[in-house]
């Protein structure tokens, strides 16, 4: 039996997969007025990442003027903490816009979807813990990083634990597994 990441890699079209190259996951904002265009995760072990963000092209079937359930997120990542499965729901944001937060729980309901479809058709019956991961334009000194002041980083924010990091960087996967909490 396959595991889930091996599973997802499977199913996922590869145009919707953020292949790790040189054990770099490159999650980018395409649009010319982001401040926020990069981050890269250097990874130390397997991960799985897609997006449904793909070439300005909302991959879902609602309208524009369905608000908030037609919101995507710029990565969705997998990877194992000890012996949980974590599901990253990242985004790369310029501004200080609040809505972030219905994009990171559209992705959490999209992704249990796809999991409570997993289950059905292949038996599969993953426990994971979700996490949302923001992105923001550095504009300050780094000792505003949460990770870094030894603060509980990831917040309770209507129904799901965020954590806000500056943008345009990279990071260490690893890091960023260890700030993550025990429990969700």
């Amino acid at each position: 039996m396959k595991d889930l990441a091996e599973l997802l890699e499977s199913l996922v079209a590869d145009a919707f997969q953020i292949k790790t190259k040189n054990n770099t996951i490159s999650i980018t904002e395409n649009k010319p007025e982001a401040s926020c265009k990069f981050v890269h995760l250097e990874t130390d072990g397997p991960a799985f990442s897609f997006t449904l963000d793909k070439d300005k092209h909302i991959v879902l079937p609602f309208k524009r003027e369905a608000q908030f359930i037609n919101k995507v997120n710029d990565c969705i990542l997998f990877f194992k903490k000890d012996d949980n499965l974590i599901c990253l729901l990242i985004e790369l944001k310029s501004s200080k816009d609040a809505n972030y937060i219905h994009q990171l729980k559209s992705g959490r309901n999209f992704v249990r979807y796809l999991l409570n479809q997993i289950n059905d058709f292949y038996d599969v019956k993953p426990q994971v813990k979700y996490f949302g991961l923001l992105f923001r334009e550095a504009k300050s000194s780094p000792n505003k990083n949460p990770f870094r002041r030894g603060d509980n980083a990831f917040i309770q924010n209507v129904g799901l634990k965020v954590a806000t990091l500056p943008g345009n960087q990279t990071y260490k996967l690893s890091y960023i597994r260890h700030h993550i909490p025990a429990t969700d």
